[in-house]
């Protein structure tokens, strides 16, 4: 419940009337739904104060649709008064001069009529300074003391000092700095730098050293890798038979003027021996590793599979296929000993290049000491 008293002011209705109603009725959002009891301190029309609010609503597009509006004549008043507070509440001051529009200023008034609404920006300082607060001891206590909104303030007030304090710092912080670097460099005397340069040369010696000695120590060939890959080359079944492996991982000759020659790295090669017997599906299966599609396809698995880069196919890496076929002597049709009927010599050759990653490099050859 909101209880408002608006002063007339020789008028029939007060002045702004619409407008300082709808300014409360929007403030606590009761212009969808509420109901206004307007109560008459001596106005000789109140009709007027419908008409007041029609053409405000309809001037400034304001939707009433929601607000009831009753004005209760005088026996109504007095006898809600008498019921809820019999005795209490006097004539005197419900019918106040200040409200009525019969009242004439007269000299030494009791009530002086200080409050002049001259225009819209004065009556809207007068209603954003209006609290609506009731007056009792209940909302005195929710309100907010004096000496802690003070406080708040104050600690406030302290936050943005203490930023601006920090801000202030870094910033002569930051001039201090750019200030030194700007500054005179230091000098040195020669000795000093002469100390200093064969410290670097030093650390760029050690600094290659260990370059190419991590280069040396890459893993190039793992006995469990080289076993996967020549699983991966015969088929499961009894198709190919293997009696024979060999592995083997060599380093290249490097000629002069070769890659090796031109960047101090030498290439390498790996190399797949299988000897055995097979059948002619096992034939064919071994005839298809010839075909450059089928091997690259079983490097790049894997590669993928043993997560070893040395399987990757690359431009500076070849791979070669050879192989030899012959009528196996042992296999007898008639003698059903078991014997495939072929005999195969399979060779799979990979070479690194002296440009590839994992090629070898070359430690230079040591300078021989100074006689003493």
């Amino acid at each position: 419940m909101i209880s408002r008293c608006y002063p007339h002011r020789q008028q029939d209705v007060p002045p702004a009337f619409g407008d300082d109603l709808f300014s409360v009725l929007e403030k606590f959002g009761l212009v969808a739904s509420c109901t206004l009891l307007l109560v008459q301190c001596g106005t000789r029309e109140s009709t007027r104060l419908f008409s007041e609010l029609d053409a405000f609503a309809r001037k400034n597009h304001k939707n009433a649709d929601g607000i009831e509006i009753q004005i209760p004549d005088q026996e109504t008043v007095w006898g809600v008064f008498d019921e809820f507070a019999p005795g209490k509440i006097k004539s005197a001051i419900i019918n106040r001069p200040e409200f009525l529009t019969e009242y004439n200023e007269k000299p030494g008034k009791d009530f002086p009529l200080s409050l002049g609404i001259k225009s819209d920006l004065q009556r809207f300082g007068i209603l954003s300074r209006e609290t609506y607060w009731p007056d009792d001891q209940k909302s005195r206590e929710q309100r907010l003391p004096k000496s802690l909104a003070v406080a708040m303030t104050a600690l406030l007030a302290i936050r943005v000092i203490g930023v601006l304090c920090l801000l202030g710092l870094g910033g002569w912080l930051a001039v201090s700095l750019v200030s030194g670097s700007h500054g005179d460099l230091l000098h040195l005397v020669p000795e000093t730098v002469k100390s200093k340069q064969a410290e670097l040369d030093q650390l760029r010696i050690t600094q290659q050293y260990l370059t190419v000695w991590d280069k040396i120590l890459t893993p190039r060939s793992q006995a469990w890798s080289a076993m996967d890959f020549f699983l991966a080359l015969i088929p499961e079944g009894h198709d190919v038979v293997c009696a024979r492996l060999k592995y083997s991982i060599r380093q290249s000759d490097a000629k002069p003027g070769g890659a090796a020659a031109g960047n101090g790295a030498s290439g390498f090669m790996r190399e797949w021996i299988i000897e055995g017997t097979c059948s002619d599906q096992g034939r064919d299966h071994l005839e298809r590793l010839r075909e450059g599609s089928t091997i690259s396809t079983l490097l790049t698995s894997a590669a993928a599979r043993l997560n070893d880069p040395s399987f990757t196919p690359s431009s500076d890496r070849i791979v070669r296929v050879v192989l030899r076929e012959e009528t196996n002597p042992q296999f007898s049709i008639s003698a059903k000993s078991g014997a495939l009927p072929y005999s195969f010599h399979l060779v799979v050759t990979q070479t690194f290049a002296g440009s590839d990653p994992l090629a070898i490099p070359l430690l230079p050859k040591p300078k021989p000491g100074k006689a003493t």
